[in-house]
């Protein structure tokens, strides 16, 4: 797949490059395709590609036409970009990624003598598996609750453990990035184990 950005008319080929109304393509370096999912949401993957403004000036705003392979596939926009500032552009599903999501039947029960603590545990078993015949950047994401009590406690359960956390400055926002060979396949068991006092209601 060769996922292209482009502005009006002109257009370059490549994973990816761009092209602006305002500027030469040359003032644009292209960077590896990348492909981001979210398996609680959906069991599928984004293909993500993105070009830095290597101009000495900004890229001013504007509408963005995407095409993959040469075939377009929509629009979308670009803020102002600044002079060595990346952009990053969604180009749809990638059919080369196969991601399954299998959530755990949960758990529940009480701990301690008097005052009972109430527990639960949730999780689900994920996976995702490249089927293109590159190398190929993929980040998955997952959430897990942010207790603002102190009488409610959280405790993530993770295998692999993340590779970032509170992405984009949001709690309980975690993401595993590997870089994928042809045909390899990472599994993931993630989720959570919630304590409060019992009898106590916990929303959100």
């Amino acid at each position: 797949s060769a996922p292209t950005p482009t502005r009006r008319t002109r257009r370059t080929r490549g994973c990816p490059s761009a092209s602006a109304a305002a500027r030469r393509c040359d003032n644009c370096r292209a960077r590896p395709c990348r492909a981001r999912a979210v398996p609680r949401v959906e069991a599928k993957a984004y293909l993500m590609a993105g070009f830095t403004n290597a101009a000495e000036v900004p890229l001013m705003p504007g509408p963005v036409s995407l095409y993959l392979d040469d075939v377009f596939i929509g629009r979308d926009a670009i803020g102002l970009l600044r002079p060595a500032e990346m952009a990053m552009l969604p180009f749809g599903p990638d059919d080369r990624i196969k991601v399954t999501y299998e959530p755990q039947a949960p758990r529940s029960g009480k701990e301690g003598w008097g005052s009972k603590t109430a527990v639960v545990t949730r999780t689900a078993q994920f996976s995702v598996k490249n089927f293109h015949r590159r190398d190929i950047g993929i980040t998955v994401l997952d959430q897990v609750p942010v207790s603002g009590n102190e009488s409610v406690q959280v405790e993530t359960i993770s295998d692999p453990q993340p590779t970032a956390t509170n992405l984009d400055g949001r709690q309980g926002l975690v993401g595993w990035t590997y870089t994928y060979k042809p045909q390899e396949e990472h599994r993931f068991r993630f989720g959570y184990t919630l304590r409060s006092p019992d009898g106590r209601v916990v929303t959100g």
